[in-house]
């Protein structure tokens, strides 16, 4: 009978170690660190990088000021463009090439490259 019973411990030392290998093996799980890359902002137009530059943001797009110019004045443009004729304008130098009247919110005409009002585009006719 000890016999016996030896066989018996030496099955439940093997099935606990079994089940003690089982779990941890099994709850062990290797963490990796993902390390995370910083996003280094760029620039809509040109790609460099505008760290130390000046530089706008418009739709949560990064331009450079100096590639965002002003189409009249050749200044740099702040947060506030006005989108016309495929060029970019100060708000307040958005204005009629001949009479020099505000053309915001107004209709307006293309001559020679140029915004003109429809009173001024209406005289050339």
């Amino acid at each position: 009978m000890s016999c016996l019973s030896s066989n018996y411990h030496y099955f439940y030392f093997f099935l606990f170690s079994l089940i003690l290998f089982s779990i941890t093996t099994f709850t062990k799980k290797k963490k990796k660190k993902k390390k995370k890359k910083k996003k280094k902002k760029k620039k809509k137009q040109c790609g460099e990088s505008i760290a130390g530059r000046e530089y706008i943001v418009i739709d949560n797009h990064f331009y450079c000021s100096s590639h965002y110019r002003c189409a009249a004045c050749n200044q740099a443009i702040g947060n506030q463009v006005v989108n016309a004729l495929g060029k970019k304008y100060h708000p307040h130098h958005f204005t009629c090439k001949t009479c020099k009247k505000s053309l915001l919110g107004e209709p307006f005409y293309e001559k020679d490259q140029h915004p003109i009002c429809g009173g001024c585009y209406n005289l050339m006719i």
